[in-house]
C-alpha cells in the first residue's frame, strides 16, 4: 500500500509539473505527455511481481516460474531496448550541421556568422530549432509544424513569440526535410525564399539557411 501511495504522489507531482510547463509553453503537450505511461506499467508490474512472490511457498515449482519469468520480460525488455537503439535511423543532426557550416555569400559559415552575430546565451528563434539550439549551445525558441504545436506561426503570431522570449535573430531552414513548418506557414516559406519583411532583415544566407535580424 505505501509503494502504492508513493507512486501516485510521484504522478500527482508529475502532472502538476508538466500542467505548469505547458501552460507557459508554445508546445502543444498531448493527453500522453501528462500521465507516464510506462513509468506506471513498470511500477505496477514490480508491486504485482512482488504480491505474488509473498503468496507463493517458498522453494515451491511455483515461485521458480514466477521468478523465471519475471527475469524472461527483463531479458526480453532490455533486448528491446538495444533493438530499438541500433535501428533508430540516423536523425537530421549531421544534415543540420552541414547546413550551419556551408558558406554565405562572402565565405563566412552560417555558424560562425552566428557566433558573431550572437551575445552569450542570446535568444535565437529558428525552425528546426532543437537541433539548432543543441548545436550553437545557444537557447531557442523552435518553430515547431502542426503535429507538435498548436500555433499557426503567421507573421503577427512570430513577432509576438519573438519579442516574448527577446530573440533578435531567426533562422529559416529553406527545404521542408529539415522541418515541415515552412510548408505550413506562408510567411516562414516567403523568409525561406529571401523575402524579408520590414520588420526582419536578411543578414545572411546560404544554400540551406536564411538569417534575419530583427530591425
Amino acid at each position: 500500500m505505501t509503494r502504492s501511495w508513493i507512486l501516485l504522489a510521484l504522478s500527482l507531482i508529475y502532472v502538476t509539473g508538466i500542467a505548469a510547463i505547458a501552460s507557459r509553453s508554445v508546445i502543444a503537450y498531448q493527453p500522453r505527455m501528462f500521465v507516464p505511461v510506462l513509468p506506471h506499467l513498470i511500477g505496477l508490474f514490480t508491486i504485482g511481481v512482488a504480491f505474488m512472490m509473498r503468496r507463493l511457498p517458498a522453494g515451491g515449482w511455483q515461485r521458480r516460474i514466477g521468478i523465471g519469468m519475471v527475469l524472461c520480460l527483463l531479458l526480453g525488455y532490455g533486448a528491446a531496448n538495444c533493438i530499438s537503439r541500433a535501428a533508430t535511423p540516423p536523425d537530421g543532426f549531421q544534415k543540420t550541421q552541414q547546413a550551419l557550416l556551408e558558406p554565405d555569400g562572402t565565405g563566412v559559415s552560417m555558424k560562425s556568422r552566428l557566433t558573431q552575430e550572437l551575445k552569450s546565451g542570446e535568444v535565437i528563434a529558428a525552425t528546426n530549432g532543437q537541433l539548432v539550439g543543441y548545436i550553437l549551445k545557444q537557447p531557442t525558441l523552435s518553430l515547431v509544424d502542426r503535429r507538435f504545436g498548436a500555433l499557426i506561426w503567421n507573421e503577427q503570431r512570430l513577432r509576438k513569440e519573438m519579442a516574448r522570449f527577446g530573440a533578435t535573430h531567426l533562422l529559416v531552414f529553406r527545404d521542408a526535410g529539415f522541418d515541415s513548418v515552412v510548408q505550413e506557414s506562408r510567411f516562414l516559406s516567403a523568409l525561406a525564399q529571401d523575402h524579408a519583411s520590414p520588420w526582419l532583415k536578411l543578414v545572411a544566407s546560404n544554400r540551406d539557411i536564411c538569417m534575419y535580424r530583427v530591425q
